[in-house]
């Protein structure tokens, strides 16, 4: 492997998936740390025995920031490359093999198992079966460079009119990351890599059955397709202003700017 990988996981009430999660990926080689944001005030774990695993108590964090706890995090990772993965599926080690050499063949896009599309009129389907291609890679296994957590927080407040109607709060993160990553890298679609073997876990308390769920979801890439131009201005910020992967600068004055003539489009805008 050409990268080395710190691995973000979510615990909030289903801490038994975490530990079997953790227990089958603590060992791989490539993976120098795993991060454990505990977000539920009375699910907290804390591993002695593992020693790459980096545990946080996130119960007052999680208050504000939601499932968007998992980008908080990864900014704090020691490494470029994240492995982001949902605590109701775990893969073994030859199966994650197979998800990072199709990641660093090109790094210039999301990779992961299960995605999504939203370019079609009903805004956000399922992506087809065995399909390598998506808009939206779904955040229960992928594989990203740690800088579009970044640029993720500073496009979030474009959104954040619609955001907050998503249930839990930071519904919609896999949306926003993979639409971003679209943009930065310059590409169609990300890659899926169908063929790898995961295995289920119990899956109570899911986000997904929410009545409101996909209304809620198609309503957010239906505004990101309509002000996409609005966030090429964030994402590439001009005033001889260049960002590179890794290595980018934000003007201060200029991103003021654009949010304050953003609350304008966040107002009138209707489903």
């Amino acid at each position: 492997m050409k990268y080395q990988y710190t691995m973000i996981i979510l615990n909030w009430k289903r801490p038994n998936n975490v530990i079997n999660i953790i227990t089958a990926l603590h060992d791989y080689p490539y993976v120098t740390s795993i991060i454990v944001s505990n977000g539920h005030p009375n699910n907290q774990l804390f591993f002695k025995d593992f020693k790459k695993v980096v545990c946080f108590n996130d119960s007052k964090l999680n208050l504000v920031y939601g499932l968007d706890l998992r980008f908080i995090r990864g900014l704090s990772a020691q490494t470029d490359k994240l492995i982001i993965i949902d605590d109701d599926i775990v893969v073994d080690h030859n199966n994650l093999t197979k998800l990072l050499n199709n990641y660093e063949k090109n790094p210039n896009r999301i990779v992961g198992y299960e995605g999504r599309n939203m370019e079609s009129d009903t805004h956000y389907y399922k992506s087809p079966p065995k399909s390598q291609y998506c808009d939206i890679v779904l955040t229960r296994l992928l594989v990203c460079d740690k800088m579009l957590c970044n640029l993720f927080f500073k496009c979030k407040p474009i959104i954040e009119h619609i955001y907050r109607e998503g249930k839990p709060y930071g519904n919609g993160e896999d949306i926003l990351l993979s639409f971003i990553g679209k943009i930065y890298y310059n590409v169609n679609k990300h890659y899926l890599v169908s063929n790898i073997v995961v295995t289920e876990l119990p899956n109570q308390y899911s986000i997904n059955g929410h009545n409101n769920h996909i209304p809620y979801r198609k309503n957010l890439c239906s505004f990101l397709k309509l002000y996409i131009d609005l966030f090429k201005e964030i994402i590439c910020i001009k005033n001889d202003t260049t960002i590179q992967q890794n290595n980018f600068t934000v003007i201060d004055n200029n991103y003021r700017k654009l949010y304050d003539k953003n609350v304008k489009f966040g107002l009138n805008y209707t489903k």
